[in-house]
């Protein structure tokens, strides 16, 4: 299609079918309004140019839903340096207009002005300014109300004969089964929210059933909320995002502005209940439930308890959105996020889960030093080492982090990020907020003793948080114990299924150990905040008592390498290390998570010697939990004189027996393909990329 650029230059081809002016920086209703323009155009096949026009408010920042339809390449910025040629100009938020806009940069052959708010009395000098830079303007008020208004204040100027719809298309939810009800509220000014924190307490039942998640900016007098209530900033989390996570919203502003009309169709457009103050009837029209402040818990009670409430929404059909065709083309990709640990425990649950995904490419960032033990099973690694291998304190680490982490949703169009760690931080939140279509899946350990979870209140931001099961869960008192409604507990999640481990004859033969000698795996952990080589040295000391004993040394590929200095002593290193397992007749491990379950999940005959470290998970727990239940021996490094004793009951096979039967009546189950399962879910569930 060929156009005349209005300032003279020669006929061209189009940049853009539509090039959309406002301030792309202010989060909230406007920017959902355009993110959710962007996606209809994006649909219809249309280009979209973005062309930033500052306001009073701007931010620093483009607004998270739109980044997020920008990210999914569905929309493109302009710079004032550029020339782009469209063939309409939509102008948003024409109040935000104070002077002639310099709009250089757009050509168009026609405006369209979206008056979503009452303009004031400056509506014609607006459409003069526009006039003469694009000739015909037409102006599309969003209500009969602001139509009014327009026609009252400004005779003379062309007003659509329909008001603008709010676009939404056939849109998949996430999916809501097994995870608590959540109730929001939303608001950027200080009326947007009820007069005192009484009234604001008052509107949300309470339970463990349920979670309360509040987006914006709360002013001093409401900043007493339940600590157990989600705070989400504006700029971290899309409004988009938080209304596909809510199953219903609450509006009881102290004032009465211009209600959020977009997120209250959103929300009505999904079969979700809006309760909002009866003051607003006569702006907002039928959909939602008119009801007094103190009614609105009572409401929502009784809502929840109905089983239609807490179905998840049918899906539409699959060729509306191009979803089915997205899905057999190519698998989205999801990104896997281990933390750096003091082992490989992250990278180990977050492979376990990747070798089971099915419908998605898992891709993964890894923190932890572990890029070759990951592509070694197949896998793309890109490494982002933490704060403290590149010598920088964390609140500066942060922002390179995001831009790192935002690059990589960009670059694979990624559906979810799936982190596995104590600290999603606000690198992590903000990066994943601010894309429209990515979910974030927190996979939460347990068991998490003395260490400190400075990120924990980052939970509401999480669309899902799955707690790997814990065989020691009693003898968990740890800060997630208390708040474990807020998870999926699944079952432990190990790498290896029992049918992958090595026969005892062919594990034997790889390692090169006699078939008649008593072998003893020596694993101890990375080694990275305790002495591993005197205990080791101990243990080995010990062992060579015995006469025929065969003795492995596990060499974790991100600890401390093991000395040379054990003649007769083998070294194991590589991945995994719980595939030899049947080779041994007992070993003397760490507690530390995935080798606690994996060696009683191969019913392996263990001496756990726990990591007590203050920033350890609860190994000291987990021992003890084992020699109570007749599944181990718990050797504390402080008790060494024990150790003598314990090696030569092991010695004799009646004792092993015993503690593999009791291992093997646990029959535990690997949770890897459920939470695989969730994460597939989660990653589905949203708009096709």
């Amino acid at each position: 299609m060929v156009v005349v650029d209005r300032a003279g230059l020669a006929p061209r081809h189009r940049d853009f079918d539509r090039a959309i002016i406002g301030d792309m920086t202010v989060a909230g209703d406007r920017a959902l309004r355009i993110a959710l323009e962007i996606e209809a155009s994006a649909r219809a096949g249309e280009r979209i140019g973005l062309f930033h026009l500052p306001s009073p408010g701007s931010g620093k920042s483009i607004a998270p839903d739109i980044q997020g339809r920008v990210s999914l390449r569905e929309a493109h910025p302009v710079g004032r340096e550029h020339r782009a040629i469209c063939g309409t100009a939509i102008v948003v938020g024409p109040e935000l207009i104070r002077r002639p806009p310099a709009l250089d940069a757009i050509v168009a052959e026609r405006a369209e002005i979206v008056a979503d708010v009452a303009i004031g009395g400056h509506a014609l000098k607006v459409d003069r300014w526009l006039a003469g830079r694009y000739g015909a303007v037409t102006w599309s008020p969003a209500t009969d109300g602001i139509r009014a208004r327009l026609a009252a204040e400004a005779p003379g100027i062309a007003i659509a004969p329909g008001n603008r719809p709010v676009p939404f298309g056939t849109r998949a939810h996430p999916l809501r089964s097994g995870r608590r009800v959540a109730i929001g509220a939303i608001g950027w000014e200080p009326g947007d929210w009820p007069a005192d924190i009484e009234t604001m307490t008052a509107l949300f039942p309470t339970g463990d059933d349920l979670e309360v998640l509040l987006l914006g900016r709360l002013p001093a007098h409401l900043r007493r909320i339940p600590s157990r209530w989600g705070i989400l900033e504006p700029e971290a989390m899309a409004l988009g995002r938080l209304l596909e996570r809510l199953d219903a919203l609450l509006l009881f502003p102290a004032g009465i502005g211009e209600p959020p009309r977009v997120a209250i169709a959103a929300m009505l457009a999904a079969g979700k209940p809006v309760l909002i103050d009866p003051r607003f009837e006569p702006l907002v029209g039928p959909g939602p439930i008119y009801c007094a402040a103190h009614e609105a818990a009572s409401i929502l009670r009784r809502s929840v308890a109905e089983p239609a409430f807490r179905r998840a929404p049918a899906r539409g059909p699959a060729s509306a959105n191009g979803s089915a065709a997205a899905h057999s083309a190519a698998p989205p990709a999801v990104i896997f996020v281990p933390s750096n640990g003091v082992g490989l425990g992250h990278v180990n649950r977050l492979l376990a889960i990747a070798r089971r995904c099915r419908s998605v490419t898992p891709i993964f960032a890894t923190q932890a030093q572990a890029p070759d033990i990951i592509e070694s099973h197949g896998f793309f690694a890109h490494y982002l080492p933490g704060h403290n291998y590149l010598g920088v304190v964390r609140d500066d680490w942060e922002p390179w982090f995001q831009a790192e982490l935002e690059w990589l949703i960009d670059a694979f169009s990624a559906r979810a990020v799936v982190y596995d760690g104590n600290a999603p931080g606000p690198g992590l939140v903000r990066a994943v907020g601010s894309r429209g279509g990515c979910r974030l899946v927190w996979i939460r350990g347990g068991m998490a003793g003395r260490a400190r979870m400075p990120y924990l209140d980052n939970t509401p931001y999480c669309d899902l948080v799955i707690e790997p099961g814990e065989l020691a869960e009693t003898a968990d008192d740890g800060v997630t114990s208390m708040r474990r409604f807020e998870a999926t507990v699944v079952d432990p999640v190990l790498l290896l299924d029992r049918a992958e481990l090595l026969p005892r004859d062919a594990a034997r033969a790889e390692l090169g150990i006699a078939p008649d000698r008593t072998a003893v795996l020596i694993q101890l952990g990375a080694g990275a905040n305790r002495d591993i080589i005197g205990l080791t040295d101990q243990i080995i000391a010990t062992l060579r008592q015995h006469e025929g004993v065969e003795i492995v040394v596990a060499e974790w590929a991100t600890g401390v390498p093991a000395p040379r200095v054990w003649p007769g002593v083998r070294v194991m290193r590589g991945h995994p290390f719980a595939r030899y397992y049947n080779a041994f007749d007992f070993a003397f491990a760490a507690a530390g998570y995935s080798t606690f379950h994996e060696g009683l999940a191969a019913a392996l005959p263990t001496i756990f010697v726990p990591n007590g470290a203050r920033s350890m998970d609860d190994q000291v727990g987990r021992a003890r939990y084992a020699e109570e239940h007749d599944l181990a021996l718990h050797l504390e490094p402080a008790g060494m004189s024990e150790l003598s004793e314990m090696i030569a009951a092991l010695m004799a096979e009646p004792a092993r027996a015993y503690l593999r039967n009791a291992s093997h009546k646990l029959g535990l189950a690997n949770g890897a393909a459920t939470v695989a399962a969730l994460v597939e879910a989660a990653a589905l569930s949203g708009e096709a990329a």
